[in-house]
């Protein structure tokens, strides 16, 4: 009785759970809207190291004078954007 209790316990430990649902389009939709939307209000706020947050060590941003490479890189090239009371421009519209 306790072997077949042990194999039958073994055995179930050995069925894969149901997984989970993949998300649906429209919640994939509304983590992107909100991530733009997180980044866009960094430039609003003016707060660039909020801005960094939104980057990835491997971020390449591409510019009038080509890519721009790497975190850092495009931190610091973007720093003049967050000078001053005004933001150069916005995603609202």
């Amino acid at each position: 009785m306790v072997l077949d209790s042990i194999v039958l316990l073994a055995l179930l430990a050995l069925i894969p759970s149901a997984p989970a649902s993949p998300p649906s389009n429209a919640d994939l939709a509304a983590q992107v809207r909100a991530a733009e939307t997180a980044f866009a209000r960094t430039m609003a706020d003016r707060d660039h190291a909020a801005f960094m947050t939104h980057l990835a060590d491997e971020t390449v941003f591409f510019g009038r004078e080509g890519a721009i490479r790497g975190k850092a890189a495009v931190a610091e090239s973007w720093k003049g954007f967050f000078e001053g009371k005004d933001a150069p421009f916005s995603w609202a519209s």
